[in-house]
């Protein structure tokens, strides 16, 4: 550990607090990313069971444990074939204040959870959310499901984004509602799922139901990928350096009108006009 204004690390050996019955999903942990949420705790969540947090600025920190609001797995521990990054996210949102849990899970077309056979729901998934409470940080919000009906017919999904499964599941450091996926058609996969093998990168609304954006890469341009929400950019740009942080929030997250034509057809880019009328290529 290295404190604000000191120069040396300090190595500690942290005790670490778990309720009852917890101790086997412990005993099989294996960390699939560290989170830092806010300026005052750390997360390393391990994607089949839960996530070990503490906070940095006790004089002596602990550590402490919390299963994930989902039926932990505790027959998976070894590195090689692990997938929850594929289908689950952790991530910080809106400054900071509060945590968000994303599962993308395959569903039967008679809504139950699991991958099915039938033709009629093959690539058939929903994604669901939910809050970490801050003030006890052992309790879970479920905030709402998202049907891949209703993503596949909206307007601007249909025609540009192929009817599968997204992946790796990314939550908006700015808006909790707001995540990012990546979609990508492959050879396997059945000659009546529309589009080409291209990667496709979006961004959607879960709370308004809306596709904010679709970038398109070349199907080799990721492997095993891992993202992370970023503000980063946002210290290149001078002016919003002397912004507040609820200002950078609102800005972050107006709506955007989206016409995507290039995608359609395939095309590399595409068009994005926002709300008060101005458009620019990406």
């Amino acid at each position: 550990m290295l404190r604000s204004g000191e120069r040396e690390w300090e190595l500690k050996r942290l005790p670490l607090i778990h309720d009852e019955g917890k101790l086997q999903e412990i005993s099989c942990w294996d960390t699939d990313k560290a989170i830092p949420v806010g300026n005052r705790f750390l997360f390393w969540v391990d994607y089949y069971r839960g996530i070990i947090y503490s906070d940095v600025w006790e004089e002596t920190p602990e550590l402490r444990y919390m299963s994930l609001p989902v039926k932990p797995d505790p027959s998976r521990y070894h590195k090689h074939g692990r997938h929850g990054l594929s289908y689950r996210s952790l991530g910080a949102t809106d400054t900071g204040d509060a945590v968000r849990f994303v599962e993308v899970f395959a569903r039967c077309c008679c809504g139950c959870r699991g991958t099915t056979f039938c033709a009629r729901s093959s690539y058939a998934f929903n994604i669901t959310t939910w809050d970490l409470r801050m003030d006890d940080m052992t309790t879970w919000d479920k905030v709402g499901v998202v049907d891949c009906d209703e993503l596949w017919s909206h307007p601007s999904y249909h025609g540009v984004v192929p009817h599968i499964r997204p992946e790796y599941p990314t939550v908006s450091a700015d808006d909790p509602d707001v995540l990012c996926f990546m979609v990508q058609k492959n050879e396997y996969h059945m000659e009546d799922v529309d589009g080409d093998l291209a990667v496709r990168l979006i961004e959607f609304d879960t709370r308004l139901l809306e596709l904010r954006f679709v970038v398109c890469y070349d199907k080799d341009s990721f492997y095993n990928p891992d993202f992370f929400a970023s503000a980063f950019s946002r210290y290149f740009d001078a002016s919003s350096r002397s912004r507040t942080t609820a200002k950078l929030h609102q800005q972050a997250a107006r709506p955007i009108k989206l016409s995507l034509p290039e995608v359609a057809r395939g095309g590399k880019g595409f068009s994005r006009r926002d709300v008060d009328g101005a458009s620019r290529d990406t």
